[in-house]
């Protein structure tokens, strides 16, 4: 057996990121930049106002108050994406909006909760600062500077950006294409009834969960039942994808037939069985097919057990598609926080651990779930992390 760290290192070593692509802005949410995006403007690109309000002069009122108001003629208007011809001079003011470009000659914007209007007069009930509440020209963003970097994930903000600074066809890397299978002759689909041996497919869904959270695209090979044959054809179906996915049969079970299979269809293997608990017989290899990649697509069996499959691929599988998709960061984040309930281990492998954490005073903490079966799948959805408990750890003694 290898460790969690040689493993996440031969995977490092195999895996690359996927060939550069453009796509439209409006499709971009969730791929990762191939290029850093250089403003080719400023943002915005004029003085605008941040308030309904009035357009002034701070001279015109200093000392301005309730009870002794500035009085000024109004002389147009600033609506938004309509900028007043007219330019600011002493004694006038001129009725501005949220965005609208600010006019010559104005230094600040009073409210309209500040003011009072009586017909073409304002009175103004405050003085200002010069600046006060004017946005200005590249307040948000500077020309010239690097404002999304590559191998960044494109969020609802990014694709904001991008339009803000007039990007249509973005450049990014292209998503995976992930084939998985889910094996056992014992699988139910759901809305089918229970008969004496058999259980409901679980795993299907919760890696076209995992998956639809990784935003890639994904094609379900079908149920590989327990025959090597029939897996090795659903492999087949998928050798046009980025990466191959199996669940289950990936032991040394007398109808465990996944790394088999993969070997007589050419499989390199890279690792098999790995120090952990859950998901000690993880299996990783490269299996010839895809010409971008010359080594081989990326495969990975994953056991069987519903908490094994997932706690596998969110450890290796995930990690190995945010290298696919360019992602800089893309080994999985650890934390360190305060254990707060016991747990006990015995030193040999690496635990992850089902746990809840929360923010207490300023302080990460964190407590492991009561139960910790491969096969309890509530006590996954009940946890919000994975607590990582060292191989050579004995945990937190009671």
């Amino acid at each position: 057996m290898i460790s969690v760290e040689e493993a996440l290192r031969i995977i490092d070593q195999n895996v690359q990121p996927l060939p550069g692509t453009t796509i439209p802005v409006s499709d971009s949410l969730g791929y990762s930049l191939s290029e850093d995006i250089v403003a080719g403007d400023d943002v915005p690109d004029f003085d605008n106002s941040a308030m309904d309000g009035y357009a002034v002069r701070t001279e015109d009122v200093a000392g301005a108050e309730k009870d002794n108001p500035a009085k000024l003629t109004v002389t147009g208007e600033a609506p938004a994406g309509s900028p007043s011809e007219k330019s600011l001079n002493p004694g006038e003011a001129i009725r501005i909006m949220t965005g609208g470009m600010v006019p010559q000659g104005t230094d600040a914007v009073i409210r309209v909760e500040d003011t009072i209007l009586d017909g073409d007069t304002v009175h103004i009930l405050a003085p200002a600062n010069k600046g006060q509440n004017i946005r200005s020209a590249g307040n948000d963003i500077k020309k010239g500077g690097t404002v999304l970097s590559a191998g960044e994930p494109i969020t609802p903000a990014g694709m904001g950006i991008l339009a803000s600074l007039g990007v249509a066809q973005v450049p990014v890397y292209r998503k995976p294409r992930v084939a998985f299978m889910i094996t056992g002759d014992e699988l139910l689909q759901p809305g089918d009834s229970l008969v004496p041996g058999k259980i409901r497919n679980s795993n299907q869904f919760t890696l076209t969960g995992m998956l639809e959270e990784c935003r890639v695209e994904w094609t379900d090979l079908g149920t590989g039942g327990d025959s090597i044959d029939v897996i090795k054809q659903k492999i087949t179906s998928g050798m046009d994808a980025d990466m191959i996915i199996t669940s289950g049969a990936v032991s040394v079970g007398k109808y465990d037939f996944v790394k088999e299979a993969f070997e007589q269809l050419g499989m390199i293997q890279l690792f098999w069985r790995i120090a952990q608990k859950p998901g000690k017989p993880l299996l990783f290899g490269l299996l010839d097919g895809i010409p971008h990649n010359e080594r081989g697509i990326p495969v990975f069996g994953l056991p069987g057990n519903p908490v094994s499959t997932m706690v596998t691929f969110l450890v290796y599988a995930k990690t190995a598609l945010a290298k696919m998709k360019g992602l800089k960061n893309y080994m999985p984040e650890k934390l360190t926080a305060e254990l707060t309930k016991d747990y006990q281990k015995k030193p040999g492998l690496t635990h992850f651990v089902r746990g809840k954490y929360i923010v207490k005073e300023g302080i990460l903490k964190v407590a492991p779930a009561d139960k910790q079966g491969s096969e309890i799948l509530q006590n996954m959805s009940r946890s919000n992390c994975l607590i990582v408990f060292e191989e050579e750890s004995s945990g937190k003694p009671s």
